[in-house]
């Protein structure tokens, strides 16, 4: 139990000490795939697992 409890530390440790370069990478991978906000409701055309409700809050999505 123990090295359970001790992969989970370095690994929380990991992810903390490095979460600025994690974010920036994150955040690059974004816009280079083109995620944002008015992109999402198309990307859920496309990758929809369970058919849940799709309507837009505000307005259309963005098509490409």
């Amino acid at each position: 139990m123990d090295k359970i409890v001790d992969i989970k530390n370095k690994i929380l440790d990991f992810i903390y000490k490095y979460r600025f370069i994690i974010a920036i990478v994150l955040i690059v991978l974004g816009v280079l795939f083109k995620l944002h906000g008015s992109s999402i409701s198309y990307w859920n055309n496309h990758i929809n697992i369970d058919k849940q409700d799709t309507s837009l809050i505000i307005r259309n999505s963005k098509k490409y």
